[in-house]
Formats: structure tokens, sequence, C-alpha cells
């Protein structure tokens, strides 16, 4: 059931941005562009098209284990993908 729900969730996430007008990138192989040669892949990332904004975007979904788990996450995250952020939306911006 958790599956189930996951894939529901997460498949549902591009589909309401593709409705907002954003394009939508899924599955982005971030391994040639790493600073480190670390293997990362962007679950999703979007970009507005007009106004250079974008999101990288990870869908996976962590069971809480303290108050500070989100502030965790965010930190964590921030860290594995900021590196990629200007080379994801200069490629995507075309």
């Amino acid at each position: 059931m958790r599956n189930s729900s996951y894939s529901e969730v997460r498949a549902s996430i591009p589909t309401a941005l593709l409705k907002e007008k954003w394009r939508v990138y899924e599955e982005v192989d971030l391994q040639s562009i790493s600073e480190n040669g670390s293997n990362r892949r962007a679950d999703i990332t979007v970009t507005d098209g007009s106004n250079g904004r974008g999101l990288i975007l990870g869908s996976t979904i962590k069971i809480e284990k303290n108050i500070e788990q989100t502030v965790d996450v965010n930190e964590e995250k921030g860290c594995t993908y900021h590196q990629f952020i200007p080379h994801v939306f200069i490629n995507q911006s075309t």
C-alpha cells in the first residue's frame, strides 16, 4: 500500500506542474556534471521557461525521526544538489 500511494503521489507531481505550464524533466542523470564524480539522479526538475525559475524536486518520502527532520533533509538535499543548479537550468532553458 505504501508503494502504491507513493507512486500515485509521485506521478501527480509532474502532471500538476505541466498543467501550470512548467517544463518538466524526469529522472535527470546528473553524473556527467557532478564535481566529485558521484552518480546522482534528480527525480524531477522543472523550469518555468520565461522567468528563469526552476526547481529540483526529490520525491523520496522519509519517515520522521525527530522535530528537526525537515531542516536536516533540506540541508542535506541542498548540499547534494546545489552544485547542479547552474548546469541543469542552463541546459534546459532552450
